[in-house]
């Protein structure tokens, strides 16, 4: 089986499709076999073919959702050929934002007198991790609360806010060209309660 070793990105279509070839024991083309494929981590069209005078047979492959590797197997009866793929992430299409232990929704608050340390992370369609690529973060209200520091390695990155004053603004965390905006709030010193992201 020829075609294998093939690099895409998830959910990619491969630019060559993969060749099951049938020989007898002296050679000769098979012609008229029924090929069956099987796949992990990638999607096979057709998944049954039957092979030509030339004793082949082609199928497309497109790259599943994963990044890492993918296989295909082709088999005839009880003998089988397998190739591999490698699955690369794809462009990033989405900035996830963390604070504290989850994922931070639109809105979260943060109390006087504390920082709070955002880590941001860009991932693609299908949430695999991209890389992060001119992270900044900018706050609409520089009263309420400021950047302290913005930090990035390939995978991944920190925003450091520090409270001033009570009130309501909103962040955009900014990477790979899209932006993330969150709504933060500032509560009053004497208010109960904690951080939303601790």
């Amino acid at each position: 089986m020829s075609g294998g070793g093939q690099r895409g990105s998830v959910g990619a279509q491969l630019p060559r499709a993969l060749v099951f070839e049938a020989r007898d024991s002296a050679g000769r083309p098979l012609s008229g076999q029924p090929v069956t494929f099987t796949s992990i981590n990638a999607r096979i069209e057709p998944t049954t073919a039957t092979t030509d005078a030339a004793g082949q047979t082609r199928a497309g492959v497109t790259l599943g959702q994963s990044v890492g590797s993918a296989t295909v197997i082709g088999a005839i009866g009880i003998v089988e050929k397998q190739v591999a793929f490698n699955v690369v992430a794809g462009s990033a299409q989405q900035l996830v934002v963390f604070c504290g232990e989850g994922s931070v929704a639109s809105r979260f608050a943060i109390h006087p007198d504390s920082r709070v340390v955002l880590r941001v992370f860009a991932q693609d369609a299908f949430s695999n991790p991209t890389p992060l690529l001119g992270l900044r973060a900018a706050v609409a209200d520089a009263r309420i609360f400021r950047v302290l520091r913005v930090a990035q390695d390939s995978i991944s990155g920190t925003v450091a806010l520090k409270p001033d004053q009570p009130g309501t603004t909103s962040l955009a965390v900014i990477a790979n060209g899209m932006r993330q905006y969150l709504t933060v709030t500032v509560p009053p010193r004497a208010a109960p309660g904690k951080t939303d992201c601790p």
